[in-house]
C-alpha cells in the first residue's frame, strides 16, 4: 500500500455484490464502524480460483 488506501464499497450493508473479482490474490480492507462512531479495519488477502460458491 504504498500509494494510500483508496477505498471503495464492493459488498453492500445487504449483501449485495457490486464489483466482481476476476481469477487471482487480492487485499481486501473491511472497515465497519458502529452506531456510537467506534470503527475498525482489517486487511484480508483473497485467492479467487474462478469457482463461485455461496457459504451459508
Amino acid at each position: 500500500m504504498s500509494g494510500g488506501f483508496n477505498g471503495s464499497i464492493i459488498i453492500d450493508k445487504e449483501g449485495k455484490q457490486i464489483i466482481s473479482l476476476k481469477p487471482g490474490t487480492h487485499t481486501i480492507a473491511v472497515k465497519v464502524v458502529d452506531n456510537n462512531g467506534l470503527e475498525n479495519m482489517e486487511i484480508i488477502p483473497l485467492k479467487i480460483n474462478g469457482a463461485v460458491e455461496k457459504i451459508l
